[in-house]
């Protein structure tokens, strides 16, 4: 008698180029039926959300540190302003900012 083994064929997991770029272009050109906004895609709305939001961060934590430095008379002058523009702190702000937006509206 012979045994009969069933073969048991792996998934495929090669992904061609055209795969890629449908997957892609899906993503940032589809919406869903709940979407208010009028952008051509969730993805992209979120990313333009991001940017703002993380402008808005980075000048907030930027007029801050200037109103400290005004308040507190420090003697750097404007070098110490421009130091305060450039801080990794500053950037971590706007950043944080940002993707926060990001990630409600991309969740929600």
């Amino acid at each position: 008698m012979e045994s009969k083994e069933k073969r048991v064929s792996e998934p495929n997991f090669t992904w061609d180029l055209n795969r890629w770029k449908k997957m892609i272009y899906k993503l940032f050109k589809t919406k869903t039926k709940f979407c208010k906004h009028q952008d051509s895609s969730c993805v992209m709305h979120g990313i333009k959300s991001f940017c703002k939001n993380a402008a808005a961060g980075y000048c907030l934590k930027f007029g801050i540190t200037v109103l400290t430095s005004v308040i507190k008379k420090q003697k750097n002058g404007i070098a110490g302003i421009l130091r305060g523009a450039i801080e990794k702190d500053t950037f971590s702000f706007g950043g944080f900012v940002g993707l926060v937006c990001l990630i409600s509206k991309l969740c929600l």
